[in-house]
């Protein structure tokens, strides 16, 4: 199967605020299809990253082949999975990374259309108390 990626303006990049948002390009209208977008969220060290899925609706399919958000770890050596979700029944409430570095990819490749996804981020902070 042969499938034509874009890149989109707004879709992806590097983050460094302590807390916002991600989302598909045009949410809450409609996404297109075609696009993969990866966003890489750092805060400072010592602490980790929260994210929160308001929303998600995606082409539900076995292993997420065709539309996902995927959401890993980062450290200097290698990228670990945290998750990749699809559909909209299974969406996790939220996601803690154990680092300070995150990757969100998102892939749209299905010829579903409709609002994709929604995500808040915050940092959580290392207690001086630990």
């Amino acid at each position: 199967m042969f499938y034509i990626v874009f890149f989109f303006s707004g879709c992806g990049g590097n983050v460094t605020l302590n807390n916002g948002s991600l989302y598909s390009p045009h949410y809450p209208e409609d996404s297109p299809n075609g696009l993969f977008c990866v966003w890489r969220l750092s805060v400072a060290l010592g602490n980790t990253i929260l994210l929160h899925f308001n929303y998600l609706s995606l082409a539900n399919t076995i292993d997420c082949t065709a539309d996902y958000v995927e959401v890993l770890d980062t450290s200097l050596s290698r990228l670990n999975l945290i998750g990749r979700y699809c559909g909209s029944f299974a969406r996790p409430e939220s996601v803690v990374s154990s680092t300070n570095k995150v990757i969100v990819r998102f892939r749209s490749n299905s010829t579903a259309q409709g609002r994709k996804f929604f995500i808040t981020h915050s940092t959580i902070t290392e207690s001086k108390f630990s």
